[in-house]
């Protein structure tokens, strides 16, 4: 009896857990791949995430037609909706578990996407990220995975639900760092990188404008974060005809970069060759 009352507590965390995912398929072996994370507040999961009977009895009680294999899972839609209405009820710390959730993903999300490992599980968190914050947008680990998550979709050339996830990051990174932060820089930085590649010209310019000015209170205005966001300045108010203040930007940036950049960082070549004119066309023959 004490093992079958443990298993159904397990359980009950682990609905509790995974409800605030969203409806997407959940890769369980990686959510429960850091079993002492909640150790203290979550004993039972803890303890039958490593015994493979008790976690197979676990999952069981979680998803629609699992059959006892397999580690992917799609949450029942209704069992996730009871269980999330339960948590709002008085007394059941329905944010301690909306927090919990947001900081188990954070811990989860990788800081680099340099090997087929990590943009794995990158690919498979992502889509539970932003049902999770919505729940907890005050959770001390949501600026922090709402910016891993946006370097993730930029590298990846997700343009669109980059661009979507730095402006849902706006105002979690003023609130969470300040307005005045380098994390809300780099928030700006990637939202106007996104803004270029969808070739909006405007608000990539607002964008890189912002960053510039907070990247010069934070860092100074000679570092080399101010240099690069000068030259995708430039970018963006050359692809607005603004061809006098896009020289200004660049020139700028050729500056920081030649004072203070290393001999060989490309970044250098990169301005200076904005900034060649381009081939006369002027003649016809010869």
């Amino acid at each position: 009896m004490a093992r079958t009352t443990a298993d159904r507590a397990a359980a009950l965390q682990l609905l509790r857990l995974c409800a605030h995912f969203g409806p997407g398929e959940l890769d369980l072996d990686l959510l429960l791949s850091d079993p002492e994370l909640f150790a203290r507040l979550m004993p039972d999961l803890t303890r039958a995430a490593g015994d493979p009977r008790r976690r197979e009895a676990a999952i069981a009680g979680l998803a629609v037609g699992w059959r006892g294999s397999g580690n992917r899972v799609r949450l029942d839609p209704d069992a996730a909706r009871e269980a999330l209405d339960d948590l709002a009820r008085p007394g059941r710390m329905g944010w301690w578990w909306a927090h919990s959730a947001v900081q188990l993903l954070d811990r989860l999300f990788p800081v680099s996407y340099g090997t087929p490992r990590e943009l794995a599980v990158c690919a498979d968190l992502a889509p539970h990220v932003h049902p999770a914050v919505d729940r907890a947008p005050g959770a001390p680990n949501s600026a922090a995975l709402l910016i891993k998550l946006g370097y993730y979709l930029e590298r990846h050339g997700e343009y669109e639900a980059c661009r979507d996830n730095q402006v849902r990051a706006l105002p979690i990174v003023a609130a969470t760092y300040g307005p005045g932060s380098s994390s809300m820089a780099g928030v700006l930085f990637i939202l106007g990188c996104c803004q270029l590649s969808l070739g909006d010209w405007r608000a990539a310019r607002s964008g890189f404008e912002q960053a510039v000015q907070i990247y010069r209170g934070v860092a100074g205005p000679d570092s080399l974060d101010v240099a690069e966001a000068l030259y995708l300045l430039g970018t963006a108010q050359a692809g607005l005809g603004e061809r006098g203040a896009a020289r200004f930007s660049r020139v700028e940036a050729l500056r920081i970069l030649e004072a203070g950049a290393a001999p060989d960082d490309p970044r250098t070549e990169i301005v200076r060759e904005a900034l060649r004119p381009a081939p006369s066309r002027w003649r016809m023959f010869g």
